[in-house]
């Protein structure tokens, strides 16, 4: 896996922890970030434990570049 990723940390219950993550990463992050997604998998890593946990902590990872 080359290039650049960046990775968000979500903390909640799945899938709204995971919804609202995606949706802050598009209308907040990457509109002032100077990055702008690029080709590449965008990976989310779910490891074991109780889902419906407020505490549970997952992660998605996407591929970014430096605007030009």
């Amino acid at each position: 896996m080359a290039g650049q990723y960046v990775i968000f940390e979500c903390v909640g219950r799945l899938p709204e922890g995971q919804q609202n993550i995606w949706k802050r990463i598009f209308t907040e992050w990457f509109p002032s970030s100077g990055y702008e997604m690029t080709d590449g998998p965008q990976l989310e890593w779910y490891p074991e434990g109780d889902i419906t946990s407020e505490e549970y902590r997952s992660e998605i990872w996407i591929p970014v570049r430096k605007k030009v």
